[in-house]
């Protein structure tokens, strides 16, 4: 077993591009997506309306090795910010 940083990572489908770099940038090579959540926060509202259609969110969940942790969260951060996305971070153990 190998302890990991567990990330999950909202964002609007039109910036997950760049999220995606910067993980694979980082060595995070594997990742799930899921398309087109829905939800509701402090800074956008996700409800099913008219602008919901264009600017879908995304959720990825990935995980990362404890040593590059600190880097790619300081890489993720800008983009985090400027985009009003969520990231959290989360102890995990994986089997392999």
């Amino acid at each position: 077993m190998k302890t990991v940083k567990r990330l999950e990572i909202v964002i609007d489908s039109i910036h997950s591009e760049e999220i995606f770099e910067v993980l694979d940038q980082h060595g995070i090579k594997q990742y799930n997506r899921i398309k087109e959540i829905w939800g509701k926060g402090d800074q956008w509202d996700g409800s099913d309306g008219f602008l919901s259609e264009a600017f879908h969110q995304e959720y990825i969940l990935a995980v990362c090795p404890l040593e590059t942790i600190d880097t790619l969260t300081e890489a993720l951060k800008p983009l985090i910010t400027r985009y009003n996305g969520l990231l959290l971070l989360t102890d995990a153990t994986t089997l392999a």
